[in-house]
C-alpha cells in the first residue's frame, strides 16, 4: 500500500492492524511510515499523536522517542521535550552510552539550567577532562544564576576527576 500512495489517511488503520495480527515489526513499521507522510505534509499534531499511539506497541524503540522529542520542540511543547528526553536519555545510558551523551548535550543545549543533567552528563563520558569541563560548565552556569550552592555541588563534583588542577582550585 505504501508503494502506491503517500496520502496518509489511508494508513491511520494500518499499524493497529499489524498488531492485531501479530505482526510487530509490519506494525512499527507501517507507524513510521505513517509519522514519515503526516511530517511530509506538516501535520505535527497527528504525527505526534501517531507517535505517542506507537509507544504502547511492543516492537517500540527509544528511537522513535528521539524523533518525538523533536516534534514536541517543533509545536513548542518543551516541557514534554524535555521529560521525554531525559527518560530516553536516562534509558539510552545503559544500551548506548554516547547516543545518550549526545541526547544530554542537546537537552543542555536548550535547558542550561536544569543543573541535574551536568552530572548525567558527565557520569557517561570517559575522558576526566571532559568530565569537569561539563561540570564546570554547569557550575558557571549555576554562578550566573546566582545559584551558589549549586555551582559549589557542581565544583566539588569536578574536583573528583582533577584534585591537583589549578583551574579547579581558582573556580
Amino acid at each position: 500500500a505504501f508503494q502506491y500512495t503517500k496520502n496518509w489517511t489511508y494508513f491511520t488503520a494500518l499499524p493497529s492492524l499489524f498488531e492485531k495480527m501479530g505482526e510487530q515489526e509490519k506494525s512499527t513499521l507501517a507507524y513510521l511510515y505513517l509519522t514519515q507522510y503526516q511530517l511530509e505534509e506538516q501535520k505535527y499534531s497527528e504525527a505526534i499523536q501517531t507517535l505517542e499511539t506507537s509507544q504502547k506497541d511492543k516492537g517500540f524503540h527509544l528511537q522513535h522517542n528521539l524523533v518525538l522529542v523533536d516534534l514536541y520542540y517543533l509545536a513548542d511543547q518543551k516541557e514534554k521535550a524535555l521529560k521525554l528526553a531525559v527518560q530516553t536519555a536516562k534509558a539510552l545510558s545503559e544500551q548506548n552510552p554516547r547516543q545518550a551523551a549526545q541526547v544530554y548535550r542537546r537537552l543542555l543545549k536548550e535547558h542550561p539550567n536544569k543543573f541535574s543533567l551536568y552530572p548525567s552528563l558527565a557520569a557517561l563520558l570517559e575522558n576526566p577532562q571532559e568530565k569537569v569541563q561539563v561540570l564546570l560548565k554547569g557550575a558557571l552556569q549555576a554562578l550566573q544564576q546566582e545559584k551558589t550552592q549549586v555551582a559549589k555541588e557542581l565544583s566539588q563534583k569536578a574536583q573528583v576527576f582533577s584534585a591537583d588542577s589549578f583551574i579547579d582550585n581558582l573556580i
